[in-house]
């Protein structure tokens, strides 16, 4: 799908603040300096829920945050901008000269990134991981409130419903397993998510054996998501047979743009073992001619939409930079096309990572939006993988990697 988008769009310069008596009400999501000129009307949100419900007050208890602008402090009882579920509150302990630091300390002035060595050497490992985990913008955009238990960050009854349902379901199964085999055997006689049970229990053993070996191992709060992520990816290669015989669908291929634009592919690559995440670029004319190509690397893992999106935001700052005002950015990421083109408004971390990408739409005269699949988005895959290699960022311009030459003269032929 390719869709034509304007270079000014006002419609996403919206902040969404909650008053204090809203369900819903929850951490800060990230922190990022505020740009003065980038004034937001706020909008007040109505969940259609009463006050002085015992649901409610849980959830507003459980799940308060903060507005941020950076200027809060990072101990205080009121600080829960951590993106986690228990504590939501910093519990690594207050250094006497920083009891009253405000979390913009934590960020490097001079490249806006998260400051590794301060939030080492301040907060337990656990949280420090989680700190180091929350993208942050190159560009000012606003501090914002979200609920952490929707795709969009936006809050719903049902999903307020469904994490409270959650909450009393975990502790009455706290309550009747006392071992693991009573646990192990009631999985198997529900046929409770056997396959990813199976994954995070191996996942566990496999980190523990890390740490022990004393070799790279991931936070603890990345192996549930870091099962997920495998067990999709072996679904993936490894699809249940079917009963009936079906035609295989047609392989996609790369297609070159029209001629007087280029194509900007982009991808990203979490390499979770590693605690890093991986972006790959590659920018072609109408005739699949290289003008330049790039491997980045970051020194944190991040979900992977947020992964995809600043894969997006990347591409864009390179194409820029090389000059290009016409443009198609492509992906694999159908999500992410899908919430570029219809400018949905996300309130989670994706969010600030949208807004960006909506800033960097301003480079450029026209820019149209496309989804393709992985094998149409090859060249950029490589890229992406192939960033573990390097230690910051690569550039290759007319030109790609050498183990990459394959894959882009297949390209090529698919079209010629």
């Amino acid at each position: 799908m390719v869709m034509m988008i304007t270079p000014l769009m006002g419609n996403y310069k919206r902040k969404w603040e909650v008053n204090n008596e809203v369900v819903g009400k929850t951490r800060r999501e990230t922190f990022v300096k505020r740009k003065e000129n980038m004034k937001r009307k706020g909008e007040r949100v109505n969940t259609g829920e009463t006050r002085g419900n015992t649901r409610e007050e849980g959830i507003k208890n459980r799940k308060k945050g903060s507005i941020g602008k950076q200027k809060d402090t990072a101990w205080t009882d009121q600080s829960t901008w951590l993106p986690r579920k228990h504590p939501t509150k910093v519990i690594s302990p207050i250094i006497d000269s920083m009891a009253d630091a405000r979390v913009e300390i934590l960020i490097d002035e001079a490249t806006h990134r998260w400051n590794h060595s301060v939030i080492d050497g301040v907060f337990t490992p656990e949280e420090a991981e989680l700190i180091k985990s929350l993208p942050l913008p190159q560009q000012g955009v606003e501090d914002r409130l979200f609920w952490p238990f929707t795709q969009t960050g936006t809050y719903t009854s049902k999903s307020g419903y469904r994490f409270l349902k959650s909450e009393e379901e975990s502790t009455d199964r706290a309550a009747r397993f006392i071992t693991f085999k009573e646990l192990l055997s009631w999985l198997i006689k529900h046929q409770h998510h056997l396959d990813l049970f199976s994954v995070t229990a191996w996942s566990i053993w496999t980190q523990r054996n890390q740490v022990r070996l004393n070799k790279p191992s991931c936070s603890p709060h990345l192996i549930s998501q870091l099962a997920k992520d495998r067990l999709q990816e072996f679904q993936a290669i490894n699809p249940h047979p079917s009963s009936t015989r079906s035609v295989p669908p047609p392989v996609q291929k790369w297609k070159p743009p029209d001629h007087g634009l280029v194509k900007i592919n982009c991808d990203g690559a979490r390499f979770a073992k590693e605690n890093r995440t991986g972006f790959g670029v590659v920018i072609r004319n109408s005739k699949g001619l290289v003008f330049g190509s790039l491997s980045k690397l970051v020194l944190q893992a991040y979900s992977p939409l947020e992964i995809e999106g600043m894969a997006a935001a990347t591409a864009l700052d390179f194409a820029s930079d090389l000059g290009f005002q016409r443009a198609i950015l492509e992906t694999d990421s159908l999500v992410l096309v899908k919430a570029l083109s219809d400018e949905t408004e996300f309130f989670s971390t994706v969010g600030l990572v949208l807004d960006e990408i909506r800033q960097k739409v301003n480079f450029f005269d026209e820019l149209h939006y496309s989804h393709v699949k992985r094998e149409g988005n090859m060249v950029a895959h490589m890229l992406a993988r192939h960033a573990i290699r390097v230690s910051d960022v690569v550039v290759w311009m007319e030109d790609v990697p050498p183990p990459l030459f394959p894959v882009l003269l297949a390209d090529i032929a698919g079209f010629s």
